[in-house]
């Protein structure tokens, strides 16, 4: 979630850095494409070619400012259909993933604690069916 948020600030900064320049860009190589040689000269522009690709480097970036926004848009989607499991799985008991600093736990921990928490229920279960009678094929199948 912090990329994700650094990736947004980033990609906020990039637009705001070109304004309204890519809209500029395209009237600016039209007027290149259709000038001559004296008239841009007159301009003082000598490489029409050199000048026009760094025009089209505006355009680039901004074709980039919109796919990281597209690509953060679908990570943030992602991210909130995993957090929607999580949830569903957090309803039904399953220990926590995340520490007490909110960062997931690591793979070998959270398999401890899944662990710890299966002998838990499967212990309590044990001891509720030592006091109800002896356990059925249906709570052996349970466990």
């Amino acid at each position: 979630m912090d990329l994700l948020v650094r990736a947004y600030a980033e990609n906020q900064g990039a637009g705001a850095s070109l304004g309204n320049m890519p809209e500029v860009s395209n009237r600016m190589i039209n007027v290149l494409n259709n000038r001559t040689g004296l008239q841009l000269a007159a301009m003082r522009i000598r490489d029409r070619t050199n000048t026009i690709f760094l025009i089209k480097r505006v355009l680039t970036l901004r074709n980039y400012v919109q796919a990281l926004e597209r690509k953060c848009h679908d990570i943030q989607v992602e991210v909130n259909n995993f957090g929607t499991k999580i949830a569903a799985l957090y309803g039904r008991g399953l220990p926590s993933l995340i520490n007490n600093a909110g960062r997931l736990l690591p793979h070998d921990q959270y398999a401890k604690k899944v662990n710890n928490y299966i002998t838990d229920q499967l212990n309590a279960s044990s001891s509720a069916t030592q006091e109800t009678g002896p356990p059925t094929g249906q709570q052996f199948m349970t466990k």
